[in-house]
């Protein structure tokens, strides 16, 4: 498994941090800024979201990469997403179609409800309907943290097709997926506590928490590596030949 602490992953995104601080603010502001703009136009906002929001996350992803591993970054580097846009693309549309997926027992338990309203009552209705929708929120979480790796993959990895994106994250979060909800999770609260600080906050927090994220990944990534690499076969090789 996995051996990775919290306090770990915020130290190095505070290392990142501070070792780019005005690139890794300057990159974060600029994607956030997009971001807002380009969600608040009336029907622009649609267009943002079908073609420009996965390959522009993307980027973000691939600054945070570049700001962990001290690879020369840039603010520039939230647009290099579009180099990549069929994979991002490709990745942000299978996710999503997974996670409205998810949502089917939510959707059938509510038609359940609906239909049976009469017969069992508004309280059991209202039980069976959030019910169904607990049940799809466990579905959703279960699958995010499976797949929650596949940008960073695609991101990191020139050669890597989408599919096979998918399969690798599966198989770096095998075995310790528990562990890393809570990770994500502690680590979500921290960049949360950037918006209580006046909002300004999150353009400090929100990049350590990225970077250590990217960092997060890049560690799991090498100790699943090295456990294959101790778990190989050793190549059988013939004794030598009787001196004499």
């Amino acid at each position: 498994m996995v051996n990775i602490s919290i306090g770990e992953c915020l130290g190095k995104g505070w290392e990142g941090f501070q070792r780019h601080p005005g690139t890794a603010i300057g990159g974060f502001f600029l994607y956030m800024l997009i971001s807002v703009v380009g969600q608040s136009i009336p029907f622009l906002n649609i267009a943002f979201l079908i073609f420009i929001s996965a390959p522009l996350a993307g980027g973000l992803v691939m600054l945070f990469l570049r700001l962990a591993k001290d690879a020369s970054p840039a603010v520039g580097d939230i647009f290099d997403g579009f180099d990549k846009y069929g994979k991002f693309m490709g990745a942000f549309w299978l996710l999503y179609a997974i996670v409205l997926a998810c949502a089917i027992p939510a959707i059938i338990a509510v038609l359940i409800a609906v239909a049976a309203q009469r017969q069992i009552g508004d309280g059991a209705t209202a039980a069976l309907a959030v019910t169904g929708g607990l049940v799809s929120a466990v579905i959703v979480i279960v699958v995010a943290i499976r797949w929650v790796f596949v940008f960073f993959l695609l991101a990191d990895e020139e050669n890597l097709g989408v599919i096979d994106a998918f399969k690798k994250s599966s198989e770096l979060t095998r075995g310790w997926r528990a562990k890393l909800f809570l990770t994500l999770f502690v680590m979500s609260l921290v960049s949360f506590l950037g918006i209580l600080l006046l909002i300004v906050g999150m353009f400090v927090t929100g990049p350590i928490v990225g970077i250590g994220v990217a960092w997060l990944y890049i560690e799991a990534k090498r100790q699943v590596m090295a456990s294959r690499g101790s778990l190989a076969p050793q190549p059988v090789t013939s004794p030598p030949p009787p001196i004499g």
